[in-house]
Protein backbone atom coordinates (compact mmCIF):
# COMPACT_ATOMS: atom_id res chain seq x y z
CA UNK A 1 0.00 0.00 0.00
CA UNK A 2 1.07 3.42 -0.86
CA UNK A 3 1.53 5.65 1.74
CA UNK A 4 2.80 9.48 3.02
CA UNK A 5 5.14 10.69 5.34
CA UNK A 6 5.77 14.30 6.94
CA UNK A 7 9.11 14.47 8.91
CA UNK A 8 9.22 17.09 11.24
CA UNK A 9 12.03 20.14 10.89
CA UNK A 10 15.46 17.34 10.30
CA UNK A 11 14.30 15.63 8.07
CA UNK A 12 17.44 13.09 6.86
CA UNK A 13 16.98 12.32 10.64
CA UNK A 14 13.92 11.33 10.27
CA UNK A 15 13.72 9.61 7.01
CA UNK A 16 17.03 7.57 8.69
CA UNK A 17 15.14 6.88 11.34
CA UNK A 18 12.32 5.55 9.28
CA UNK A 19 14.28 3.27 7.51
CA UNK A 20 15.71 1.71 10.26
CA UNK A 21 12.74 1.22 12.54
CA UNK A 22 11.19 -0.42 9.27
CA UNK A 23 15.10 -2.74 8.71
CA UNK A 24 14.43 -3.89 12.43
CA UNK A 25 10.76 -4.69 12.06
CA UNK A 26 12.00 -6.90 9.03
CA UNK A 27 9.17 -4.38 6.91
CA UNK A 28 9.44 -4.26 3.03
CA UNK A 29 10.29 -0.69 2.54
CA UNK A 30 10.20 1.43 -1.03
CA UNK A 31 10.59 4.90 -1.38
CA UNK A 32 9.18 5.75 -4.30
CA UNK A 33 9.73 9.90 -3.32
CA UNK A 34 11.72 11.98 -1.25
CA UNK A 35 11.97 16.01 -0.34
CA UNK A 36 12.42 17.59 2.53
CA UNK A 37 8.46 17.92 4.14
CA UNK A 38 6.89 14.90 2.50
CA UNK A 39 8.12 10.95 2.45
CA UNK A 40 6.02 8.84 -0.48
CA UNK A 41 6.44 4.58 0.54
CA UNK A 42 5.05 2.04 0.07
CA UNK A 43 4.78 -0.80 2.79
CA UNK A 44 3.10 -4.49 2.91
CA UNK A 45 -0.97 -4.24 2.46
CA UNK A 46 -1.01 -6.11 5.90
CA UNK A 47 1.72 -3.53 7.88
CA UNK A 48 0.04 -2.39 11.27
CA UNK A 49 1.10 0.93 9.90
CA UNK A 50 -0.61 3.26 13.08
CA UNK A 51 1.77 1.14 15.39
CA UNK A 52 4.77 1.82 13.10
CA UNK A 53 4.06 5.20 13.17
CA UNK A 54 3.27 5.75 16.87
CA UNK A 55 6.77 4.45 17.38
CA UNK A 56 8.75 7.58 15.25
CA UNK A 57 10.09 10.40 16.79
CA UNK A 58 10.73 11.94 13.96
CA UNK A 59 7.29 11.99 12.08
CA UNK A 60 4.06 14.28 12.59
CA UNK A 61 1.85 12.85 9.74
CA UNK A 62 1.02 10.10 8.05
CA UNK A 63 -1.79 8.99 5.59
CA UNK A 64 -2.37 7.20 2.37
CA UNK A 65 -1.78 8.47 -1.06
CA UNK A 66 -4.41 7.56 -2.91
CA UNK A 67 -4.12 8.88 -6.45
CA UNK A 68 -1.76 10.37 -8.92
CA UNK A 69 -3.03 13.00 -11.38
CA UNK A 70 -1.53 14.89 -13.87
CA UNK A 71 -3.08 18.65 -12.89
CA UNK A 72 -3.98 20.70 -9.34
CA UNK A 73 -7.69 20.84 -11.26
CA UNK A 74 -7.63 17.32 -11.92
CA UNK A 75 -7.04 16.97 -7.92
CA UNK A 76 -8.89 19.52 -6.46
CA UNK A 77 -12.03 18.01 -9.06
CA UNK A 78 -11.07 14.46 -7.53
CA UNK A 79 -11.45 15.47 -3.93
CA UNK A 80 -14.37 17.54 -4.56
CA UNK A 81 -15.83 14.02 -5.74
CA UNK A 82 -15.07 12.34 -2.45
CA UNK A 83 -16.14 15.51 0.00
CA UNK A 84 -20.17 15.40 -2.20
CA UNK A 85 -20.08 11.84 -1.36
CA UNK A 86 -19.35 11.58 2.25
CA UNK A 87 -21.27 14.50 2.26
CA UNK A 88 -24.53 13.03 1.12
CA UNK A 89 -23.91 9.93 3.35
CA UNK A 90 -23.06 11.42 6.17
CA UNK A 91 -25.65 11.61 9.21
CA UNK A 92 -23.71 14.29 11.18
CA UNK A 93 -21.28 17.39 10.22
CA UNK A 94 -18.39 16.52 8.17
CA UNK A 95 -15.11 18.58 8.83
CA UNK A 96 -12.66 18.76 6.03
CA UNK A 97 -9.38 20.49 5.25
CA UNK A 98 -6.60 20.33 2.49
CA UNK A 99 -2.94 20.88 3.10
CA UNK A 100 -0.26 20.88 0.15
CA UNK A 101 3.60 19.63 0.42
CA UNK A 102 6.30 19.77 -2.56
CA UNK A 103 8.41 17.75 -3.88
CA UNK A 104 10.08 19.35 -6.54
CA UNK A 105 8.36 21.61 -8.44
CA UNK A 106 7.16 21.28 -12.16
CA UNK A 107 7.48 23.86 -15.11
CA UNK A 108 4.72 26.04 -13.33
CA UNK A 109 6.68 27.32 -9.82
CA UNK A 110 3.19 28.72 -7.79
CA UNK A 111 3.89 31.25 -4.58
CA UNK A 112 3.24 28.35 -1.58
CA UNK A 113 1.55 31.31 -0.65
CA UNK A 114 -0.46 31.73 -3.41
CA UNK A 115 -1.57 28.05 -3.63
CA UNK A 116 -2.28 28.31 -0.07
CA UNK A 117 -4.85 31.11 -0.89
CA UNK A 118 -6.01 29.65 -3.94
CA UNK A 119 -6.90 26.24 -1.79
CA UNK A 120 -8.98 28.26 1.14
CA UNK A 121 -10.81 30.02 -1.80
CA UNK A 122 -11.73 26.65 -3.46
CA UNK A 123 -12.34 24.57 0.25
CA UNK A 124 -14.81 27.96 0.94
CA UNK A 125 -16.34 27.57 -2.31
CA UNK A 126 -16.82 23.66 -2.03
CA UNK A 127 -18.43 24.37 1.47
CA UNK A 128 -20.64 26.66 0.28
CA UNK A 129 -21.98 24.45 -2.64
CA UNK A 130 -22.71 21.22 -0.39
CA UNK A 131 -24.17 23.50 2.99
CA UNK A 132 -26.45 25.23 0.09
CA UNK A 133 -27.71 21.08 -1.01
CA UNK A 134 -28.19 20.85 2.53
CA UNK A 135 -25.18 18.95 4.15
CA UNK A 136 -23.91 20.14 7.24
CA UNK A 137 -19.99 21.12 6.50
CA UNK A 138 -17.26 22.94 8.21
CA UNK A 139 -14.34 23.82 6.31
CA UNK A 140 -10.31 23.92 8.14
CA UNK A 141 -7.91 26.90 7.23
CA UNK A 142 -4.76 27.95 8.58
CA UNK A 143 -5.18 30.99 10.50
CA UNK A 144 -1.73 32.09 9.00
CA UNK A 145 -2.06 31.39 5.48
CA UNK A 146 0.37 28.37 5.23
CA UNK A 147 0.44 25.82 2.85
CA UNK A 148 0.12 23.06 5.32
CA UNK A 149 -2.63 22.69 8.54
CA UNK A 150 -0.11 21.82 11.69
CA UNK A 151 -0.86 18.42 13.45
CA UNK A 152 -2.13 20.41 16.42
CA UNK A 153 -4.98 21.87 13.66
CA UNK A 154 -5.44 18.32 12.32
CA UNK A 155 -6.03 17.14 15.84
CA UNK A 156 -7.70 19.70 17.59
CA UNK A 157 -10.23 19.51 14.67
CA UNK A 158 -10.67 15.50 14.24
CA UNK A 159 -9.53 15.40 11.10
CA UNK A 160 -8.60 12.03 11.18
CA UNK A 161 -12.04 10.75 12.85
CA UNK A 162 -14.28 8.63 10.73
CA UNK A 163 -16.41 11.06 8.26
CA UNK A 164 -13.95 14.02 8.55
CA UNK A 165 -10.82 14.09 6.49
CA UNK A 166 -7.51 16.08 6.08
CA UNK A 167 -6.41 15.75 2.14
CA UNK A 168 -2.91 16.39 1.22
CA UNK A 169 -1.30 17.39 -2.35
CA UNK A 170 2.00 16.42 -2.72
CA UNK A 171 3.26 17.77 -6.07
CA UNK A 172 6.35 16.24 -7.52
CA UNK A 173 7.13 17.87 -10.94
CA UNK A 174 3.95 18.00 -13.06
CA UNK A 175 2.27 15.03 -11.09
CA UNK A 176 -0.11 15.89 -7.94
CA UNK A 177 -0.57 13.08 -5.68
CA UNK A 178 -3.76 12.94 -3.39
CA UNK A 179 -3.54 11.50 -0.05
CA UNK A 180 -5.71 11.61 3.48
CA UNK A 181 -3.98 12.05 7.02
CA UNK A 182 -4.39 8.97 8.81
CA UNK A 183 -3.06 10.11 12.13
CA UNK A 184 -0.86 12.38 13.57
CA UNK A 185 2.12 12.92 16.16
CA UNK A 186 1.45 12.51 19.81
CA UNK A 187 2.58 16.11 20.51
CA UNK A 188 0.64 16.31 23.58
CA UNK A 189 2.47 13.06 25.06
CA UNK A 190 5.75 14.39 24.07
CA UNK A 191 5.38 17.73 25.63
CA UNK A 192 3.91 16.25 28.98
CA UNK A 193 6.68 14.43 29.04
CA UNK A 194 9.17 16.93 28.57
CA UNK A 195 7.94 19.92 30.70
CA UNK A 196 5.49 18.25 33.32
CA UNK A 197 8.20 15.58 34.48
CA UNK A 198 8.92 16.67 38.40
CA UNK A 199 12.94 16.98 36.95
CA UNK A 200 14.01 19.77 33.82
CA UNK A 201 17.12 21.27 34.00
CA UNK A 202 17.72 23.88 31.88
CA UNK A 203 21.66 23.90 33.06
CA UNK A 204 22.28 20.27 32.96
CA UNK A 205 21.03 20.52 28.71
CA UNK A 206 17.51 19.33 27.88
CA UNK A 207 17.17 16.59 25.50
CA UNK A 208 14.14 16.93 23.59
CA UNK A 209 11.84 13.65 24.09
CA UNK A 210 11.45 13.40 20.21
CA UNK A 211 15.20 13.45 19.63
CA UNK A 212 15.70 10.70 22.69
CA UNK A 213 12.82 8.53 20.49
CA UNK A 214 14.70 8.81 16.82
CA UNK A 215 18.15 8.26 18.98
CA UNK A 216 16.67 4.73 20.47
CA UNK A 217 15.01 3.56 16.90
CA UNK A 218 18.38 4.44 15.19
CA UNK A 219 20.29 1.87 17.58
CA UNK A 220 18.29 -0.98 16.08
CA UNK A 221 18.21 -2.87 19.19
CA UNK A 222 15.23 -4.90 19.87
CA UNK A 223 12.83 -4.86 23.10
CA UNK A 224 14.12 -7.91 24.39
CA UNK A 225 18.14 -6.58 24.15
CA UNK A 226 19.40 -4.68 27.09
CA UNK A 227 20.44 -0.86 26.73
CA UNK A 228 22.22 1.52 28.18
CA UNK A 229 22.52 5.62 28.79
CA UNK A 230 26.03 6.19 30.80
CA UNK A 231 25.44 9.55 30.81
CA UNK A 232 21.36 9.43 31.80
CA UNK A 233 21.23 12.75 33.21
CA UNK A 234 17.53 13.58 33.64
CA UNK A 235 16.54 10.05 32.39
CA UNK A 236 15.12 11.42 28.60
CA UNK A 237 16.49 8.28 26.66
CA UNK A 238 15.66 5.69 29.37
CA UNK A 239 12.24 7.40 29.45
CA UNK A 240 11.36 6.81 25.25
CA UNK A 241 13.13 3.18 25.83
CA UNK A 242 11.00 2.34 27.96
CA UNK A 243 7.78 3.50 25.99
CA UNK A 244 9.28 1.63 23.17
CA UNK A 245 8.70 -1.56 25.16
CA UNK A 246 12.56 -1.77 26.11
CA UNK A 247 12.74 -4.37 28.83
CA UNK A 248 15.97 -4.39 29.89
CA UNK A 249 16.86 -0.53 30.45
CA UNK A 250 20.09 0.56 32.14
CA UNK A 251 21.33 3.76 33.08
CA UNK A 252 24.21 5.41 35.17
CA UNK A 253 26.07 9.15 35.80
CA UNK A 254 28.56 10.55 37.43
CA UNK A 255 26.58 12.25 39.86
CA UNK A 256 24.06 10.81 42.21
CA UNK A 257 22.08 13.75 42.12
CA UNK A 258 21.14 13.17 38.58
CA UNK A 259 20.42 9.54 39.18
CA UNK A 260 18.27 10.44 42.04
CA UNK A 261 16.52 12.54 39.15
CA UNK A 262 15.84 9.90 36.81
CA UNK A 263 14.65 7.97 39.21
CA UNK A 264 12.15 10.34 40.31
CA UNK A 265 11.34 10.86 36.64
CA UNK A 266 10.75 7.25 35.51
CA UNK A 267 8.47 6.86 38.35
CA UNK A 268 6.71 9.71 37.52
CA UNK A 269 6.19 8.23 34.05
CA UNK A 270 5.02 5.53 35.42
CA UNK A 271 2.16 6.75 36.59
CA UNK A 272 1.02 8.99 33.36
CA UNK A 273 -2.17 7.27 31.70
CA UNK A 274 -1.36 7.06 27.87
CA UNK A 275 -3.26 9.19 25.57
CA UNK A 276 -6.09 7.30 23.60
CA UNK A 277 -4.83 3.93 25.37
CA UNK A 278 -1.48 4.48 23.57
CA UNK A 279 1.80 3.85 25.04
CA UNK A 280 2.29 4.05 28.54
CA UNK A 281 4.44 2.56 31.57
CA UNK A 282 1.02 2.14 33.83
CA UNK A 283 2.09 -1.50 34.00
CA UNK A 284 4.59 -0.87 36.16
CA UNK A 285 3.83 0.80 39.52
CA UNK A 286 6.42 3.45 40.86
CA UNK A 287 7.39 0.90 43.67
CA UNK A 288 9.00 -1.81 41.08
CA UNK A 289 10.48 0.97 38.65
CA UNK A 290 13.65 0.93 41.08
CA UNK A 291 16.11 -1.46 41.62
CA UNK A 292 18.97 -0.96 43.53
CA UNK A 293 22.19 -2.99 43.32
CA UNK A 294 21.32 -6.30 45.11
CA UNK A 295 17.89 -6.28 45.45
CA UNK A 296 15.96 -9.33 43.34
CA UNK A 297 12.92 -9.43 41.42
CA UNK A 298 13.04 -8.54 37.41
CA UNK A 299 12.45 -5.21 37.33
CA UNK A 300 13.04 -3.12 33.95
CA UNK A 301 15.33 -0.20 35.16
CA UNK A 302 18.69 -0.35 36.40
CA UNK A 303 20.58 2.73 37.70
CA UNK A 304 24.06 3.01 38.72
CA UNK A 305 26.41 5.81 39.67
CA UNK A 306 29.16 5.07 37.58
CA UNK A 307 31.52 6.88 35.66
CA UNK A 308 30.85 6.74 31.80
CA UNK A 309 35.25 6.04 31.56
CA UNK A 310 34.98 3.68 33.71
CA UNK A 311 31.82 1.56 32.85
CA UNK A 312 33.53 -1.50 32.01
CA UNK A 313 34.01 -1.93 35.64
CA UNK A 314 29.84 -1.10 36.59
CA UNK A 315 28.43 -3.30 33.99
CA UNK A 316 29.17 -6.98 32.65
CA UNK A 317 31.64 -7.32 29.81
CA UNK A 318 29.32 -7.77 26.49
CA UNK A 319 26.07 -6.92 27.89
CA UNK A 320 24.40 -4.21 26.34
CA UNK A 321 23.31 -4.61 22.32
CA UNK A 322 23.36 -0.41 22.49
CA UNK A 323 24.45 2.68 24.10
CA UNK A 324 22.23 5.66 23.45
CA UNK A 325 23.56 8.62 25.03
CA UNK A 326 23.95 12.76 25.31
CA UNK A 327 27.31 13.14 26.91
CA UNK A 328 28.48 16.30 28.49
CA UNK A 329 28.71 18.88 25.56
CA UNK A 330 30.83 21.40 27.37
CA UNK A 331 30.46 24.89 28.08
CA UNK A 332 27.19 26.69 26.65
CA UNK A 333 28.15 29.58 24.70
CA UNK A 334 26.32 33.23 25.84
CA UNK A 335 27.16 36.63 26.68
CA UNK A 336 29.95 36.33 28.62
CA UNK A 337 31.31 33.01 27.15
CA UNK A 338 31.76 33.78 23.07
CA UNK A 339 33.55 31.34 22.21
CA UNK A 340 34.92 27.72 23.37
CA UNK A 341 38.85 27.41 24.19
CA UNK A 342 41.43 24.12 22.75
CA UNK A 343 41.53 23.19 26.27
CA UNK A 344 37.97 22.90 27.04
CA UNK A 345 37.85 20.83 23.34
CA UNK A 346 40.22 18.41 24.55
CA UNK A 347 38.64 17.91 27.27
CA UNK A 348 35.58 16.63 25.80
CA UNK A 349 37.74 15.02 23.77
CA UNK A 350 39.75 13.04 26.26
CA UNK A 351 36.18 12.39 28.15
CA UNK A 352 34.89 10.61 24.78
CA UNK A 353 37.73 8.74 23.85
CA UNK A 354 38.43 7.07 27.68
CA UNK A 355 34.42 6.35 27.26
CA UNK A 356 34.55 4.36 24.12
CA UNK A 357 37.27 2.66 25.43
CA UNK A 358 34.72 1.24 28.19
CA UNK A 359 31.92 1.35 25.92
CA UNK A 360 33.58 -1.58 23.84
CA UNK A 361 34.41 -3.43 26.37
CA UNK A 362 30.66 -3.66 27.26
CA UNK A 363 29.04 -3.68 24.16
CA UNK A 364 27.75 -7.32 22.16
CA UNK A 365 29.53 -7.68 18.91
CA UNK A 366 27.96 -5.10 16.00
CA UNK A 367 26.48 -3.47 19.13
CA UNK A 368 25.66 0.47 18.51
CA UNK A 369 26.90 3.33 20.03
CA UNK A 370 24.18 6.37 19.01
CA UNK A 371 25.46 9.85 20.50
CA UNK A 372 25.44 13.15 20.18
CA UNK A 373 28.44 15.45 20.20
CA UNK A 374 28.26 19.30 20.37
CA UNK A 375 28.96 21.63 17.46
CA UNK A 376 29.10 25.22 18.31
CA UNK A 377 27.77 27.42 16.35
CA UNK A 378 29.50 31.59 15.39
CA UNK A 379 28.10 33.25 12.70
CA UNK A 380 27.93 31.00 9.92
CA UNK A 381 30.94 29.09 11.01
CA UNK A 382 30.40 25.78 12.27
CA UNK A 383 33.52 24.22 14.90
CA UNK A 384 33.17 20.29 15.65
CA UNK A 385 34.55 17.82 17.74
CA UNK A 386 38.18 17.23 16.00
CA UNK A 387 38.36 13.39 17.82
CA UNK A 388 36.07 11.69 15.95
CA UNK A 389 38.48 9.40 13.48
CA UNK A 390 40.52 8.41 16.69
CA UNK A 391 37.00 7.07 18.34
CA UNK A 392 37.28 5.45 15.38
CA UNK A 393 40.34 3.51 15.83
CA UNK A 394 38.95 2.35 19.13
CA UNK A 395 37.38 -0.64 17.74
CA UNK A 396 34.17 1.26 16.04
CA UNK A 397 33.30 1.48 12.43
CA UNK A 398 30.58 5.22 11.12
CA UNK A 399 27.37 3.61 9.97
CA UNK A 400 25.56 6.87 10.80
CA UNK A 401 23.99 7.20 6.89
CA UNK A 402 22.33 3.85 5.47
CA UNK A 403 24.36 3.27 2.02
CA UNK A 404 20.88 2.71 0.04
CA UNK A 405 19.72 5.93 1.19
CA UNK A 406 23.61 8.23 1.07
CA UNK A 407 21.77 9.33 -2.29
CA UNK A 408 18.54 10.51 -0.77
CA UNK A 409 19.63 12.41 1.81
CA UNK A 410 20.02 16.30 2.05
CA UNK A 411 22.02 17.55 4.42
CA UNK A 412 24.86 15.22 5.89
CA UNK A 413 27.92 16.10 6.72
CA UNK A 414 31.52 16.00 5.54
CA UNK A 415 31.76 13.50 8.46
CA UNK A 416 29.04 11.53 7.50
CA UNK A 417 26.55 12.80 10.57
CA UNK A 418 23.51 14.73 11.13
CA UNK A 419 23.63 18.03 12.53
CA UNK A 420 20.44 19.22 14.75
CA UNK A 421 20.19 22.55 15.28
CA UNK A 422 17.75 25.38 15.64
CA UNK A 423 18.40 28.45 13.74
CA UNK A 424 19.32 30.73 16.98
CA UNK A 425 20.68 28.03 18.57
CA UNK A 426 24.89 28.41 19.85
CA UNK A 427 25.53 24.71 20.14
CA UNK A 428 24.25 22.30 18.27
CA UNK A 429 24.20 18.68 18.09
CA UNK A 430 25.98 16.12 15.76
CA UNK A 431 24.34 13.05 15.96
CA UNK A 432 26.42 9.66 14.87
CA UNK A 433 25.63 6.15 14.74
CA UNK A 434 28.75 3.45 15.43
CA UNK A 435 29.23 -0.30 15.55
CA UNK A 436 31.28 -1.99 17.69
CA UNK A 437 33.64 -4.14 15.06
Amino acid sequence: MDYFFIPGRISSLSLCELFEVCRSKKLPLTFRATGRTVFLATLPDDTDTRSLFDTLGGMIKYGTWRASLSSLDDALSFISEVVKTNAAYSKKRITFGISSYTISQGTRKENPRDLAFSLQRWGIALKKELVADGASVRFVVSQKGEAALSSVIVEKNHLCEEGNSEWVLIRDNDTWHVGTTSGVQEFEDFSNRDWNRPHRDMRVGLLPPKIARIMVNLSGASTGESVLDPFCGLGTILQEAALLGHSHVFGSDLEQKQIDATKENLEWLACQAPSKGKQGLTQFPPARLWREEGVPGPFPFTLKQCDARAISHCFSKNLFAAIITEPTLGPALSGRHQSVSEKEIDALCNLYIESFYSFHEVLMRAGRVVIVFPVWMTGSQQRHIPCVDTLMKKGFTNITIPDSLRHTLSDVTERDSLVISRPDARVARELFVFERM
